[in-house]
């Protein structure tokens, strides 16, 4: 599978992985411009094109850009509700889609734990 190699079980692969989770899941629940939103995606873009390549570094640096780029209070201060709103369905489906593969290799990483667990 691409990007196997990106989520290989030790610390730094699982901090990137617990940061990518988290901030894809506030990603849900944002509300911001348009223009903020084609930003957004193309963080989330970034991301899956690091995750296919197997690229550690390329993916722990556009889940810490994705981070930056939540929408800054003042921001939703000043634009009025017409001119902000919340993600829409393409890129909520590839959030969720980066959601559960990101997960998914965590679940396999802790099946594996207890595989090797004998069970008396």
């Amino acid at each position: 599978m691409p990007g196997e190699d990106l989520f290989q079980d030790d610390a730094d692969t699982r901090r990137i992985r617990e940061a990518a989770g988290t901030v894809l899941a506030d990603v849900l629940g944002w509300s911001t411009t348009p223009q903020h939103w084609n930003r957004i995606a193309d963080l989330v873009t970034a991301i899956e094109r690091a995750a296919d390549r197997a690229d550690t570094g390329a993916f722990d640096a556009a889940v810490a850009d994705l981070e930056l780029a939540v929408p800054v209070r003042s921001n939703r201060i000043e634009r009025s509700a017409r001119e902000r709103g919340g993600i829409d369905d393409d890129l909520r489906e590839r959030v969720n889609s980066l959601q559960h593969r990101i997960e998914g290799v965590a679940d396999e990483e802790n099946a594996d734990d207890h595989s090797g667990e004998s069970h008396r």
